[in-house]
């Protein structure tokens, strides 16, 4: 069953706040990145995670769940805080079709970035990402 099946078709959410969270997972992986354009794109692609976290990387039926992470923080930048791989890797599948759009000028370098990003998550796959998603009541109002 992949994620999509998991969240929307089966009513579960990813638990929030996600160990590690997203920015402990681009701040190990800037610990093994070398390439100095690299970790320029990766404090980027975390700016750009905290960003469209909400807006475009989210199921419908984890906007309540969103809701609720805005009311804690005190700025966009600690939506990372949040979440985790899980939602990372969502950002990873888009941003090619978004960098395209918008006609970003560094694709090659992205690529590279991505590829690293990816092998990292991969390698780490033990620790980075979970399997158990909890159920939840669709017209509950806020998520416990």
């Amino acid at each position: 069953m992949d994620e999509n099946d998991k969240i929307t078709n089966s009513s579960n959410l990813i638990p929030l706040p996600r160990t590690p969270s997203a920015r402990k997972v681009i701040q190990d992986f800037l610990k093994t990145a070398e390439d100095d354009e690299v970790k320029e794109l990766a404090v980027s692609f975390y700016t750009l995670f905290c960003h469209t976290v909400g807006p475009f990387l989210l199921y419908e039926i984890e906007k309540k769940q969103y809701a609720q992470v805005l009311e804690k923080v005190n700025s966009i930048d600690e939506v990372g805080d949040y979440y985790g791989a899980e939602h990372l890797l969502r950002l990873v599948a888009k941003l090619p079709q978004i960098c395209y759009e918008i006609h970003f000028d560094k694709m090659d370098e992205l690529k590279v970035f991505l590829e690293q990003l990816a092998h990292f998550m991969e390698e780490n796959a033990s620790i980075l990402f979970i399997d158990k998603y909890f159920r939840i009541n669709p017209n509950q109002k806020t998520i416990e």
